[in-house]
């Protein structure tokens, strides 16, 4: 198990999942409060925070509340106060459906703000109606196959509203605080034009010279580009450049981690073991799926190159890398599938939040299949 005493620095890992980051919020708050095995029973307390997508925020509210008396706590606090909704929506803390037809039911919201509705439907119609236009002048303007063409005009970025998540980016996290705080935090999102990884981070390091750096302009924009699911969420452009999910290619950034100094690992998956995720005949299960076997791929690609190297170090000492230890955290039982990204509801989110902290509670690393260093 890592120790402090051995000067090895510990790094928490956040993977990407949507709604499914309050799994993530659960199980840090027993790593945090030294009850599982995984850290030998003694609180965590990384120096170094890596995340994607959702992982991105849980990383970001935690960093930038590093000098609380109780981050988790305010971690905790943020996921039950500002991102859960009483029930199942297409609308939530992160994004909202155009057009969305169930506020005109929601009695409280109508008593908070009666005109809300009204406003939304006039600025949806606008929003839609400019857009459809432009695609229909591109189309118009365009040679070649016209069902290729015509595949073009539809996007369902155009029903999604993300407003409701650039609110709680740019209330939740304070980049000030992350600028200044001596945690390093390292952000993953994709380059939507090259298809290539960029990173953002609060501290420069030699390890990642192209590392951008979260700045009050650019670090909210990179939170948001990490969450900007491929076909839900417009790429946020970023100084000309579209970037997406940091998933796409990272969803589990551990080379970020081991890049920044990094010694032991601590990663939270959202994807519990495939054995647990029976194959089903409907597309969004089948999206689901893949998208599963992709994240556990590259997981499974970056714990057997750790593994291979903390092997050849065993015999052939290199100055330029050291053993890492890693330890893997994930859901002991299937989730929602694809459309659980987007569930928000309050019974949905304590239940993750309950099921990740029992995880890591009864931890066990050989089952996990972590690697250990002695």
């Amino acid at each position: 198990m890592s120790d402090p005493v051995l000067g090895r620095r510990e790094a928490a890992v956040f993977s990407g999942g949507g709604a499914y980051g309050a799994y993530a919020v659960g199980a840090y708050k027993a790593l945090a409060a030294g009850q599982s095995p995984g850290t030998g029973n003694r609180p965590l307390k990384p120096e170094i925070f890596t995340g994607t997508s959702a992982g991105a925020i849980n990383a970001g509210i935690l960093v930038s509340a590093s000098e609380f008396a109780n981050p988790v706590a305010h971690l905790e606090k943020i996921w039950r106060e500002r991102i859960v909704v009483p029930l199942p929506s297409l609308s939530n803390s992160i994004c909202r459906f155009r057009p969305d037809l169930m506020r005109w039911f929601d009695v409280p919201g109508l008593l908070r703000d009666p005109g809300a509705p009204i406003r939304d439907a006039f600025e949806d119609t606008a929003f839609v109606g400019r857009a459809m236009m432009d695609r229909w002048m591109q189309f118009l303007k365009k040679g070649g196959p016209l069902d290729q063409h015509a595949m073009e005009i539809f996007d369902l970025t155009l029903l999604f509203s993300p407003q409701p998540f650039h609110n709680l980016v740019g209330s939740a996290i304070d980049f000030a605080a992350v600028r200044s705080s001596p945690l390093r935090m390292v952000v993953v999102t994709t380059n939507w034009l090259t298809g290539e990884v960029q990173l953002f981070t609060n501290q420069p390091h030699p390890a990642a010279p192209k590392a951008r750096m979260l700045s009050d302009t650019l670090g909210p924009k990179a939170v948001l580009a990490s969450a900007a699911i491929p076909g839900l969420f417009a790429p946020v452009v970023i100084n000309d450049v579209p970037y997406a999910d940091g998933g796409v290619l990272m969803n589990s950034p551990l080379k970020p981690a081991i890049d920044a100094g990094g010694d032991v690992l601590h990663v939270i998956q959202m994807e519990p073991d495939m054995s647990r995720i029976p194959p089903a005949p409907s597309s969004f299960d089948t999206i689901y799926r893949l998208m599963v076997i992709n994240n556990r791929a590259n997981l499974v690609r970056d714990v057997k190159t750790c593994e291979a190297m903390n092997e050849k170090l065993k015999t052939v000492p290199d100055p330029e890398h050291r053993p890492v230890e890693v330890h893997l955290y994930r859901p002991s039982e299937a989730l929602q599938g694809i459309l659980g990204l987007l569930d928000f509801s309050s019974y949905r989110i304590e239940k993750l939040m309950k099921l990740g902290e029992r995880d890591a509670q009864h931890h066990d690393c050989k089952s996990a299949g972590c690697i250990l260093v002695n």
